[in-house]
C-alpha cells in the first residue's frame, strides 16, 4: 500500500454539503474526489487516511502509521491541526513524500505552514493537478495487456500481498460482467514474489509471473471474471 489521500472535515454551511436523502454530492469540484477518480482510473491501490477536526475527534494518527506510505496526496487538507502539521512533518524528515493539491494547513502560522510547503520532499500542485508521475516511484500499477474497467488494491498480508481486483464491465445485454480471457499488470512489490495464487469466486480466475521492466512484476492473468484476488508470495527481499 503506497498511495494515501487524506482529507480535514470542520463544520461546514449547508450549502457546501451534499443531500444525504438524496445521495448527492455537493456542487462543483472537490480536490479529495477528483484525486480518489484520478487514482481508481488508473488502477492505482491506495487507502484513505481521515484527519479529525481534534475536537470532535483527537488525533490518534502516529508517524508510524503513515510510514506505511511512500506519497501521501493531500487533497482538501486547507485546515490541519497543529498535531497533525508535526505528524506530517515527521513523516517528511522521515524520508516520506507530500503532494499538495492546493492550500494546505492555511489556519497554520506562517513557519508551520512553511516546514510542510518547504520541505524537499513536497510537491505542491494545484487543487485538480495530481498526476502519477509526482508519485514517489511512480504509478505502483500499470496496465500492460488489455482492458478493464476496475477498482485494484494491494494489501501486505503474513506472508506476501494480496492483490485484490473488482471489475465494473457490466454488460447490460448479457447481464453480466464478461470473464477476460487475458489482463496483465506490471506491479512494484517491496519483495520480488517467488509465486502466485488466484481465487475467485467461480475458481476460473489463474495467475502467473513474469520478468518485467524497472523492477517490476509482471502478472498474468486469465479467466478474470468480477472479483479475484492474487496472493503473491514473496522469494528474495528487494
Amino acid at each position: 500500500m503506497v498511495f494515501s489521500v487524506g482529507s480535514s472535515f470542520r463544520a461546514a454551511p449547508p450549502e457546501v454539503m451534499g443531500d444525504n436523502r438524496l445521495n448527492l454530492p455537493r456542487e462543483g469540484r472537490d480536490p479529495f474526489w477528483e484525486a480518489c477518480e484520478r487514482l481508481s482510473a488508473a488502477l492505482q491501490p491506495y487507502d484513505v487516511v481521515f484527519f479529525p477536526d481534534g475536537t470532535l475527534r483527537p488525533d490518534t494518527l502516529t508517524v508510524d502509521d503513515l510510514g506505511r506510505y511512500r506519497t501521501l496526496v493531500l487533497a482538501g487538507c486547507a485546515w490541519l491541526t497543529g498535531r497533525q502539521a508535526e505528524l506530517l512533518g515527521r513523516y517528511l524528515d522521515a524520508g516520506g513524500r507530500l503532494v499538495a493539491c492546493g492550500p494546505v494547513g492555511e489556519n497554520l502560522d506562517p513557519g508551520a505552514r512553511q516546514r510542510l510547503l518547504g520541505h524537499p520532499g513536497t510537491r505542491a500542485v494545484g487543487p485538480y493537478d495530481l498526476a502519477l508521475d509526482l508519485l514517489d516511484g511512480g504509478p505502483q500499477v500499470a496496465l500492460a495487456d488489455g482492458a478493464t474497467d476496475a477498482a485494484l488494491t494491494l494489501q501486505a498480508v503474513g506472508d506476501g500481498a494480496a492483490l485484490h481486483l473488482v471489475r465494473y464491465d457490466y454488460d447490460p445485454e448479457a447481464d453480466r460482467v464478461p470473464v477476460l480471457d487475458r489482463l496483465v499488470l506490471d506491479v512494484r512489490l517491496a519483495f520480488e514474489p517467488a509465486g502466485a495464487t488466484a481465487h475467485s469466486p467461480d475458481g476460473a480466475l489463474s495467475a502467473t509471473l513474469e520478468p518485467a521492466a524497472g523492477g517490476r512484476t509482471r502478472v498474468v492473468l486469465a479467466g478474470a471474471g468480477v472479483y479475484g484476488i492474487v496472493h503473491l508470495v514473496p522469494g528474495k527481499g528487494r
